[in-house]
């Protein structure tokens, strides 16, 4: 999956698109702002988590499923991988 993909699929059960630049256009530095503002938006990492069933994984009534996720793309970035890098680990 790419990160294109991604957003797609978070958008597909609700997040709100207008929150961010959606063109995700890595050349211009106001998307690469959008991108990262969407990669830090807890709201996006519950869509993601909520499209690709992340909760019906997991059991004992966790509620916080989708943060795993989110800190390995954190751990990805700070590793020097890309966002595509770790969205591929996704698909």
């Amino acid at each position: 999956m790419t990160t294109q993909e991604a957003l797609h699929k978070a958008t597909e059960v609700g997040y709100p698109l207008h929150r961010i630049d959606a063109t995700l256009n890595e050349r211009k530095p106001s998307s690469r702002v959008g991108v990262q503002d969407m990669v830090r938006d807890p709201i996006f990492w519950f869509a993601l988590g909520w499209a690709l069933g992340w909760h019906e994984q997991q059991g004992g009534g966790y509620d916080q499923w989708w943060r795993e996720p989110w800190h390995r793309c954190v751990d990805f970035v700070a590793a020097g991988k890309t966002l595509d890098d770790f969205f591929a680990t996704l698909a």
